[in-house]
């Protein structure tokens, strides 16, 4: 077991904000072909209740150190049908339908969940794209 891995690992648990520096670190790590599985399925894991700005990280981060395969129940499988859940361009995805007035009515958060929410949507694309265009074996 690799004592890097495990701390990465556990450090993103304990503390979300640290999810990109974590993600960016463990791919950088020489890793055994069970060791992707493993860091695999922790993402995949991590994916179901990152915060929408670690989205994008989190789906690259997938679209790269993702083990190869096709057909049905191998690890590609199980990547594409988790981000086949993802909320892209739903309105209340990340909590962007709250909304907080003040004393005037006027909507407190809107404007910058908004924006953040279709920031992370725009990112979400552009890593998937990226992530499809050199894996053609996500796309089968």
């Amino acid at each position: 077991n690799n004592p890097i891995l495990s701390t990465l690992q556990l450090l993103r648990v304990e503390d979300p904000t640290l999810l990109i520096p974590c993600l960016d670190a463990i791919g950088s790590l020489p890793l055994t072909d069970d060791q992707i599985g493993d860091v695999t399925r922790d993402a995949l894991e991590a994916l179901a209740n990152v915060e929408p700005w670690g989205l994008p990280a989190l789906t690259s981060f997938l679209m790269n150190h993702c083990p190869s395969g096709s057909g049905k129940g191998s690890m590609a499988m199980e990547v594409i049908e988790e981000m086949r859940k993802l909320p892209l361009g739903s309105s209340n995805a990340a909590g962007v339908g709250a909304s907080e007035d003040d004393e005037d009515g006027m909507d407190l958060n809107r404007g910058t969940k908004t924006n953040t929410a279709s920031a992370s949507a725009c990112l979400m694309i552009e890593s998937l794209s990226r992530g499809f265009a050199h894996r053609p074996d996500l796309t089968s």
